[in-house]
């Protein structure tokens, strides 16, 4: 009898965790639920702004010439963009002629090295076959 109270009391509190547990998961949902909810009317008072606003513009004189004339500077901006990159390109390809030419200097240099140390040991097998 003892035993089936204690597994009856066992079982109660196993319960009432699921129980809290089930409502805490429930709580989490809902306020994702509501924060999603919250974020779709912000974006649709948004779109409806906008959309109030381009109705306001759109036959306006000076919004038409804007829509007519905004091609026009892209394509400004992009010409700027291909200087930008000529540039760089150019610094790059400075950067990599300096690059070659302390790469034949330090090779240069090698070899001047190589052959003085070829005649050092030259002189020196020389001593030392005179000795």
């Amino acid at each position: 009898k003892q035993w089936y109270q204690r597994r009856v009391r066992g079982d109660e509190k196993l319960r009432v965790l699921i129980i809290g547990l089930q409502a805490m998961m429930r709580g989490k949902i809902a306020q994702e639920k509501f924060k999603k909810l919250i974020q779709q009317q912000k974006a649709i008072q948004v779109l409806q702004r906008n959309g109030k606003c381009y109705l306001k513009l759109r036959n306006w004189q000076w919004w038409r010439l804007f829509t007519k004339v905004k091609p026009l500077l892209q394509v400004t901006s992009r010409d700027k963009e291909i200087h930008e990159r000529e540039e760089e390109l150019r610094k790059v390809q400075d950067a990599h002629v300096r690059d070659r030419e302390a790469l034949l200097e330090n090779e240069a240099q090698l070899k001047k090295t190589m052959e003085e140390r070829a005649n050092l040991q030259d002189q020196i097998f020389r001593g030392q076959r005179m000795a």
